[in-house]
């Protein structure tokens, strides 16, 4: 049998043809579209599972972090509050140190480092004073450090661990009271802090009497460019806090002159 197709026949078979072979271009490009949406959906899943997996890994690098800081953080603390029960000095536990700026010792002794112009009694006050305050700013150092440490690996805050140990202690401290460890020092440096920066210029005002004290014998010749530099921060200091300076300071000058 033989098929004889027209002109016209042949047509409509290839427009059939192209319609049927565009109907099903379109239908695979609609299950291509599908199958690449359902890829991407599983793409993103798995980022999304990849992402929370790193998050989640970070936050246990973390805990590493800040268990090992709390570590360090109690072998400072107790190792501070050994040294202070160890010192020569007559404090014998942290909690004393704001002891010494409350004394009544204190206060004759700034009679003393103010208005006396006896160098020898000036040099031994503050030799004695020297050891004491020592006590003070190395148990401050020493929490601050604890801090500093802690807060590295715990802080996700914006902190400027370059200020110096009293300024930052001052910033922070109220991270101190869910520290634990440095949460049993937090009224204590509480009132530390608070009374090193209430009586900063008091005690550059103290430094300054025992290094002219010290010095005023000295051919200025021989002191060095240090000396200079120290003694003039500290004449500085006192001037921005509008003090008056100790009559052994006068003293040194009209030598010195």
């Amino acid at each position: 049998m033989k098929w004889h197709y027209s002109i016209e026949e042949s047509a409509q078979v290839g427009d059939w043809l192209a319609g049927f072979a565009g109907t099903l271009a379109f239908l695979w490009l609609i299950a291509s579209f599908q199958q690449q949406k359902n890829q991407l959906s599983i793409q993103s899943e798995e980022l999304k599972l990849q992402r929370e997996a790193i998050q989640l890994q970070a936050k246990e690098l973390k805990n590493i972090g800040k268990f090992s800081a709390l570590e360090q953080v109690s072998r400072i603390v107790d190792s501070a509050i050994k040294d202070i029960e160890a010192s020569t000095t007559s404090i014998k536990n942290y909690t004393e140190l704001i002891n010494l700026f409350t004394r009544r010792d204190f206060f004759e002794n700034l009679e003393t480092f103010f208005d006396s112009l006896d160098k020898k009694l000036i040099i031994d006050k503050y030799q004695e004073w020297v050891i004491q305050e020592a006590e003070v700013r190395k148990f401050v150092a020493r929490i601050s450090t604890a801090l500093k440490i802690y807060l590295e690996q715990s802080s996700e805050e914006t902190i400027d661990y370059d200020l110096d140990d009293v300024q930052f202690l001052h910033n922070n401290l109220y991270h101190i009271k869910y520290i634990p460890y440095l949460n049993e020092t937090y009224v204590v440096m509480q009132n530390l802090v608070m009374l090193l920066i209430t009586m900063k210029s008091i005690l550059k005002k103290i430094q300054l009497a025992g290094w002219c004290a010290s010095t005023i014998d000295m051919d200025a010749n021989f002191q060095n460019e240090m000396d200079k530099m120290m003694l003039n921060d500290l004449v500085k200091d006192i001037d921005n806090a509008k003090l008056e300076y100790p009559e052994i300071y006068k003293l040194y000058k009209n030598i010195m002159a």
